[in-house]
């Protein structure tokens, strides 16, 4: 799983005649972005940073050039438990799924990481079927594992999974967490609650 860090910013510019326009090129801290597109986001570290587009004419020359310079506080990132899920086949398959509540203080400038751990304890009394861990976020975010139960070996393993959670402000942020194998079914809501 890749995890950015920093929120994506979008690089947004408007064209008093587009017609007239055939390319746009943009310079982000001088690094040229050909052919940019309106709304392109990129990720930057917390500092200054400059933003240069260049409209060109059909000819290839320039029609137009504006800069803009601003600066990115930091950002906080924190990570949460968001709970864990759990597939044991001692004696058949047991699912279970136990989801975290947390309240918190709302700062605009905070970004929440919802971690999952997924146990998959393997043994002889089931085999050839998938255990499946899932986290159903808002949003329509979704982050699902699947393990494949393989005769003679032991598949057992944890990891994790998880999303992204950029508030937009005060609320009630719900995710679902869920597993299962075979006719075994667990699930269970965590949530986030900002004032």
């Amino acid at each position: 799983m890749i995890h950015l860090t920093f929120a994506a910013v979008p690089l947004s510019y408007r064209l008093d005649r587009p017609e007239e326009v055939a390319r746009v090129d943009g310079y982000f801290d001088g690094i040229l972005i050909r052919d940019l597109e309106d709304g392109q986001a990129v990720i930057p570290t917390p500092g200054p940073h400059s933003f240069t587009v260049v409209a060109y004419g059909p000819d290839g020359a320039v029609l137009g050039v504006d800069r803009a310079d601003f600066s990115i506080s930091s950002y906080g990132m924190v990570e949460l438990d968001g709970g864990i899920l759990q597939v044991d086949e001692t004696g058949g398959a047991t699912c279970l799924a136990s989801a975290q509540t947390y309240t918190r203080t709302y700062t605009p400038s905070e970004r929440y990481l919802i971690v999952v751990g997924c146990d998959y304890r393997d043994t002889a009394d089931a085999f050839l079927r998938a255990a499946e861990f899932r986290v159903d976020g808002p949003g329509g975010q979704k982050c699902e594992r699947r393990f494949f139960d393989v005769p003679v070996l032991n598949d057992s393993r944890r990891e994790e999974i998880g999303f992204w959670l950029e508030p937009e402000g005060p609320g009630t942020y719900h995710w679902t967490i869920s597993c299962s194998e075979g006719d075994g079914r667990a699930a269970e809501t965590g949530s986030l609650v900002l004032s």
